[in-house]
């Protein structure tokens, strides 16, 4: 998969598609293994939305990274992502939110600050009190 990026712009459309499908399915597994071994599950995800990425929007980006589930990805993959628009980080952060998962918060500002998405006052609104509230494990 790490051999297909770097003639990823000559993918065709549904290449793109199947990669994207294989990077935003439900995580093989978890990113470590018991012994603190990175899977090879996880990163040929992570490699098959690096690869797509640069076909997607910043929309389509942010939704196939949603739809993964996962806690981690891969700096790489975030360097890659293009700015989404306000209305889709809006809707992102409330989806997170509603669902307390703390990581899926986690990815969407992450995703957010790397993409350089910008932020409705809303968002703004929104994630300025989490940056004074306690971790919550």
């Amino acid at each position: 998969m790490m051999a297909l990026l770097k003639d990823s712009a000559i993918l065709e459309p549904e290449i793109v598609t199947r990669l994207v499908s294989i990077g935003s399915s439900p995580p093989a597994s978890e990113f470590l293994t018991d012994k603190g071994g990175v899977r090879d599950e996880w990163l040929v995800q992570q490699y098959a939305l690096r690869a797509a990425f640069p076909h997607r929007s910043g929309d389509e980006q942010l939704r196939a990274l949603e739809a993964g589930g996962g806690n981690e990805a891969l700096l790489d993959l975030l360097e890659a992502t293009s700015p989404a628009s306000e209305t889709e980080i809006d809707a992102a952060l409330d989806r997170a939110l509603t669902s307390r998962d703390n990581n899926r918060l986690a990815m969407v500002v992450n995703f957010a600050q790397f993409s350089k998405s910008s932020l409705s006052n809303a968002a703004k609104s929104r994630l300025i009190p989490l940056l004074s509230s306690p971790m919550v494990e």
